[in-house]
């Protein structure tokens, strides 16, 4: 599941990523090799149980579903796509009889952004795709505008730095320190390759209730991309802050132990860097600074102790 200014940029640069649920292997293969001709990556799925296996791995633009699946209606899909948490919009474009104008009230009602009918003319089928990229950049503005990130609620990245710069300025300017306190999921390939998107999306949630329940009214909590969070404490220095560090080992212990979507444990790494702590800007801190670690959790074991990350 990428971050959402990466997520923008690859829907400009290499088009939008789309699966395709369909029953006409024929349709699938005329709408595939149009879709990949303007730019897309599509992936065909012909039954609901396989189009839902495929939204819990990969994160998605769009969605073009037939409404006469072989193993359930369309409709089913779209509510759970709208009932889970993802990083960004998903458009999705049902399609179906010219005829069942009810077919058409049931994919609106469940979620659909638009309908179309078949047969799905080539021109009709690009005027859908331009209105979802049409939507989506909106959707990417709206959020970068909101500074929540979806999947977690806490700051996002864009919103983060731009309190930071604020921060960082104050700091130069009285001569004080900051803490910047890291915490990075580490086997979020594993976590992926078992349980999905969704089952990430469940323990990012879970981490950042319970990274933002810590700080004071002062100090912040972001997502800066996907698995790794920071808090942002004022007044702190390294010197004391590994009570905080400390504080963070004891309430992620248990991290996902109780989640239905996650059936592979979280392993997290803490680490902090001090600020302004002669960097010359915000960003330097944020990617360039050495940061040390100073705990790492593994299953149900004890915190351990590591040396400074280069």
């Amino acid at each position: 599941m990428p971050d959402r200014d990466s997520e923008k940029t690859r829907r400009e640069q290499s088009g939008l990523k789309i699966l395709l649920v369909s029953k006409d292997s024929l349709f699938a293969r005329v709408a595939k090799a149009k879709l990949a001709g303007w730019g897309h990556t599509v992936h065909h799925e012909s039954d609901l149980a396989a189009a839902r296996q495929w939204c819990r791995l990969d994160p998605l633009d769009l969605v073009i579903i037939d409404f006469d699946l072989p193993d359930g209606a369309g409709a089913a899909l779209c509510r759970q796509l709208r009932g889970t948490a993802r990083p960004g919009y998903v458009y999705l474009l049902g399609y179906g009889s010219t005829t069942d104008r009810q077919l058409a009230i049931a994919a609106l009602e469940a979620g659909a952004d638009s309908f179309a009918h078949k047969p799905l003319h080539p021109g009709e089928l690009r005027a859908c795709i331009e209105h979802a990229r049409r939507l989506l950049s909106l959707s990417n503005t709206l959020f970068h505008g909101s500074g929540a990130d979806l999947v977690s609620g806490v700051l996002a990245r864009n919103a983060f730095e731009r309190l930071f710069r604020v921060i960082f300025a104050q700091c130069e300017r009285s001569r004080s320190t900051g803490l910047l306190t890291f915490v990075e999921v580490t086997n979020m390939a594993e976590i992926l390759r078992h349980d999905g998107i969704d089952g990430l999306n469940a323990i990012e949630m879970e981490l950042a209730g319970r990274v933002a329940a810590l700080p004071r009214a002062s100090d912040m909590v972001g997502r800066l991309k996907q698995g790794q969070f920071c808090l942002m404490l004022t007044n702190t220095s390294s010197l004391t802050g590994h009570a905080v560090a400390d504080r963070l080992s004891e309430v992620l212990q248990d991290l996902g132990a109780s989640s239905a979507a996650a059936t592979r444990r979280p392993q997290l790494a803490i680490s902090m860097v001090d600020f302004p702590g002669g960097w010359a800007t915000p960003y330097e801190v944020l990617e360039r600074a050495p940061r040390t670690s100073v705990a790492a959790i593994i299953e149900s074991a004890q915190p351990t102790a590591l040396p400074t990350v280069p």
